[in-house]
């Protein structure tokens, strides 16, 4: 908000998304996405704009692309903003591509929306996203980081996923570093959640 930003830095962007806000019904789901994804890596909590960003991007759910799934999930997860009707939207038409999802999407959607708290995914939904996850490692198409978001956002509905053992048989602890750099490699050794080291 304004403390982080400046008074005059919060009134232009204030001032920006209030246009946004007007012309959001001619914006393509790309453009709804990046906008609400925009807000969020700005640091910036706008609750009127997100509300009108949920308004318009529910009309509009079924034409949204697997990226603009992840990011406008990701942009109400981060600022921690519930609009249960976008969030079981998201979910919703998210299950429906998961098999197009790429890893990033998979790791970033099924974060932002089990963070939302409970009823908005549950392992059903879980255990697609692994599913399509794990196919993806298998063809090596991955990066270390979000095999760590799903295993950590996974980790308490453990014992009601299918592919929870895959999953933990699939990385020992030497294959969760990324490109094979020890520097921000992350440990798992065992239970509980993978420790940052």
């Amino acid at each position: 908000g304004e403390e982080c930003l400046g008074q005059s830095a919060w009134q232009l962007i204030c001032a920006l998304l209030e246009e946004i806000m007007t012309r959001l019904p001619d914006c393509t789901t790309q453009e709804l996405s990046n906008s609400s994804w925009a807000c969020c890596r700005l640091g910036v909590r706008h609750d009127a704009f997100m509300a009108a960003i949920a308004e318009e991007g529910m009309r509009k759910l079924p034409e949204y692309t697997c990226q603009d799934l992840s990011n406008t999930s990701m942009a109400f997860a981060k600022p921690n903003i519930y609009h249960r009707g976008m969030l079981e939207g998201l979910a919703h038409y998210a299950a429906k591509k998961i098999r197009q999802f790429e890893a990033r999407e998979v790791s970033n959607a099924a974060w932002s929306l089990t963070i939302m708290g409970p009823g908005i995914v549950g392992p059903d939904w879980l255990d697609r996203a692994l599913e399509h996850f794990l196919e993806l490692v298998e063809k090596r198409h991955y990066d270390g980081w979000e095999l760590v978001q799903l295993v950590n956002c996974c980790w308490r509905h453990r014992h009601e996923l299918r592919y929870w053992q895959k999953l933990e048989r699939t990385f020992p602890r030497s294959s969760l570093c990324s490109r094979g750099s020890s520097a921000g490699c992350h440990h798992w050794t065992g239970p509980g959640p993978v420790r940052h080291g």
